[in-house]
């Protein structure tokens, strides 16, 4: 995963964007991509960008397939 805090995230967004999609269309959506998205909403003081997503790439999976 890049390094690049502006593409983190933009692919944070495009995530977001992309479950909203899901959920309007199929009523369904990741569930684990989800839970990444809403508690990046919650986590106020995080250490760094990427903790905000959990510290792991494979979180923002759909983001970065979106973007």
């Amino acid at each position: 995963m890049t390094k690049n805090y502006f593409d983190i995230t933009l692919a944070g967004i495009c995530q977001s964007a992309q479950l909203v999609q899901q959920l309007a269309h199929q009523r369904q959506c990741d569930e684990q991509a989800l839970r990444v998205s809403l508690q990046s909403l919650l986590d106020l003081n995080p250490p760094s960008v990427r903790a905000v997503y959990g510290d792991n790439p494979s979180h923002l999976r759909i983001g970065l397939e979106t973007l």
